[in-house]
């Protein structure tokens, strides 16, 4: 790694730690290499002018910039699965990290069979529940195709290929529990960017986010989500919300050691 990726990425570092911005001291102790102070400050003013990091104030630290971060988290956010020895407490994470934390729980049913009732709707088996969807034929067979999957699975393959409604409803069969964490964080960043509220606050409160997106990471201006499942005893969908420079890799560390 060249030396000024390593002075990035250590500003990066430090400042998701500390929320604090970084000098060129501070960040000479941290390090993992050596590198003298007038050094440091070199790559500051380079990665500064190619917009890499931002100065506040004409004798303050360095802070990483919205740009910097996107592509920190791009390289960090990867992982869609995580399996657990227990369910973690994600409210506590939630407000320890400072971010918006939603999930969502299936039961772990498998489809067992697809019943049509002379076309006019279908009766769809998931372990010992029925759940009836209006009739229509390529729903029909593509479910035949999926038997023996969990429900979250079928729902999941059936909005992939277009099938919105019967993945939807499907999906919202199989939801077992759904939680919000964090309201109040939600709400501050609500009010710091009124437009962002305007499209997405009633959609994350009553779970359509956390529902529609899709697993990976996504970024709306100075705010990033962040879609994953959680497999323990049961399986879960969690989404994190929040701004750029919270620190979700601690977050993500600490989710087996609640």
């Amino acid at each position: 790694m060249q030396k000024r990726h390593i002075v990035l990425e250590g500003v990066i570092e430090e400042y998701l730690k500390t929320q604090e911005p970084v000098s060129s001291k501070q960040l000479q102790e941290h390090l993992p290499i050596t590198l003298s102070s007038a050094t440091i400050r070199y790559y500051f003013k380079q990665l500064t002018q190619n917009g890499y990091l931002q100065k506040r104030h004409i004798s303050s630290g360095r802070i990483p910039s919205q740009k910097s971060l996107r592509q920190y988290w791009r390289a960090r956010l990867r992982k869609r699965t995580f399996r657990l020895r227990s369910f973690p407490d994600l409210e506590a994470l939630a407000d320890r990290y400072e971010v918006v934390c939603e999930y969502s729980r299936y039961k772990r049913a498998p489809l067992q069979e697809v019943q049509n009732y002379d076309n006019r709707f279908l009766v769809v088996v998931f372990g010992d529940e029925e759940l009836i969807l209006a009739y229509n034929e390529k729903v029909e067979k593509f479910l035949d195709s999926l038997v023996g999957k969990e429900a979250l699975d079928v729902a999941e393959h059936c909005m992939s290929v277009g099938l919105m409604a019967a993945g939807q409803k499907i999906k919202s069969f199989a939801t077992e529990e759904f939680e919000l964490y964090n309201l109040e964080e939600l709400l501050r960043l609500g009010v710091a960017d009124s437009s962002w509220a305007k499209a997405n606050l009633v959609d994350i409160v009553k779970g359509r986010r956390l529902a529609w997106e899709k697993p990976g990471l996504r970024f709306e201006g100075k705010y990033l989500s962040y879609k994953f499942f959680v497999i323990s005893e049961k399986r879960a969908e969690v989404l994190l919300l929040g701004e750029l420079h919270k620190d979700y890799c601690a977050f993500l560390k600490n989710l087996d050691k609640e």
